[in-house]
């Protein structure tokens, strides 16, 4: 049995370190090609604002399912169409469908974003070099958070470019500015302030919600099982709309 014990460990890593290696040599684009440029154009060419959507988890959820923070979202939208202008939301995927897409993020995730939000920071780079007057608000929450703090950084000089983020994880969290919107309903989030404890009760608990779901034939799934303590953002909050409406409207004066 022992023998069995240390075979499966040498598998494991192996494995592990094949992955890494695959991380490592794994080529990640981050200027958007000639398609993905006519496509930007396309969307954003009669809109007034363009609003950017960073999801959480992988960063590939759709805007109509992430329902955790789409409120926040199409507030931000609604805002923007109170003060006069129009708008067009673009959700910006960090990671590509199959195994090598999950891998590339792993090796972000781990450089804090990087490529991603060189990528992002190039995407509207050239939404507003190409379309003068254009303006855009990146919406992120959780790692799409942090995604969005690493575009921003590279983004820091562009005055027509605006954040607002939150949920970011305690450790992604090194840039601000006046364009930067952070919230993290008013330090209650444990996954804003790092707090390691709740964290770890979530991840255990995880896996036993996932299960009472699946055996009550519900729709959960594991990402949605991790609930962490204050890393919700409810529309109607007094900590989520009023910051954000007095963000957006001190920017974006009424037409």
């Amino acid at each position: 049995m022992k023998a069995v014990w240390k075979i499966l460990i040498v598998l494991f890593a192996a494995l592990l370190a094949g992955v890494a290696l695959w991380a490592v040599l794994l080529k990640q684009d981050v200027t958007p090609g000639a398609s993905r440029e006519k496509s930007l154009r396309t969307l954003a060419v009669s809109k007034d604002v363009v609003i950017y959507f960073n999801s959480g988890g992988w960063g590939n959820t759709p805007v109509e399912q992430a329902t955790d923070f789409t409120p926040v979202l199409y507030g931000v939208r609604d805002t923007l169409a109170l003060q006069g202008y129009s708008t067009v939301i673009i959700p910006f995927e960090r990671t590509t469908s199959g195994i090598s897409g999950k891998v590339a993020d792993i090796k972000d995730f781990l450089v804090s974003f990087k490529y991603s939000g060189e990528a992002l920071a190039n995407e509207v780079k050239f939404i507003t070099d190409t379309m003068p007057g254009k303006q855009v608000v990146i919406v992120g929450y959780s790692n799409g958070g942090a995604l969005t703090e690493k575009a921003m950084h590279g983004l820091e000089d562009n005055t027509s470019v605006y954040a607002v983020v939150a949920g970011v994880p305690r450790w992604y969290q090194d840039f601000t500015s006046s364009r930067l919107l952070i919230l993290t309903n008013n330090g209650q989030d444990r996954l804003s302030d790092g707090n390691i404890g709740a964290l770890a009760v979530a991840v255990i608990e995880a896996p036993f919600k996932w299960l009472r779901a699946k055996i009550e034939h519900q729709t959960l799934n594991f990402a949605r099982a991790i609930e962490i303590p204050g890393h919700q953002y409810p529309w109607t909050s007094d900590l989520v709309d009023p910051p954000i409406t007095g963000f957006i409207d001190s920017y974006f004066k009424s037409r």
